[in-house]
């Protein structure tokens, strides 16, 4: 987050699960669970200034195919991983918001479990 503050960002917006786990001073922490569609859609409309979109929510329950928990563990990487993703993209990339082209950025990084936008001006 910081270096989106040396590049310009003039607001940092982190979203996690527990917003008190955000420690960073130049962010604004929210409550986000991806996988959670209304929490995606109160984000969005409280972050009604993003222009760039970083997702680094992401999960790998590193489970074999054809143990007994399998369906499970790859039931809640697709629900983070792709379902999760497409609700963030969705709901940012809502055709009433105002986006100029090359606003929008995804990026997944399975280390960290914080959604970080910003808005450069």
């Amino acid at each position: 987050m910081d270096a989106l503050v040396a590049a310009g960002a003039s607001k940092v917006y982190a979203g996690a699960r527990t917003p008190s786990s955000v420690k960073n001073s130049h962010a604004v922490p929210i409550e986000l669970d991806i996988t959670n569609i209304a929490q995606v859609e109160a984000a969005a409309s409280t972050c009604r200034d993003v222009t760039l979109l970083i997702n680094n929510a992401g999960i790998l329950m590193n489970s074999p195919m054809l143990v007994e928990n399998s369906p499970s563990a790859m039931r809640k990487e697709f629900d983070v991983n792709v379902f999760g993703t497409l609700n963030m993209i969705s709901a940012f990339t809502n055709p009433c918001r105002q986006w100029r082209p090359g606003d929008r950025e995804h990026v997944i990084d399975h280390e960290l479990d914080h959604l970080a936008v910003y808005r450069h001006v």
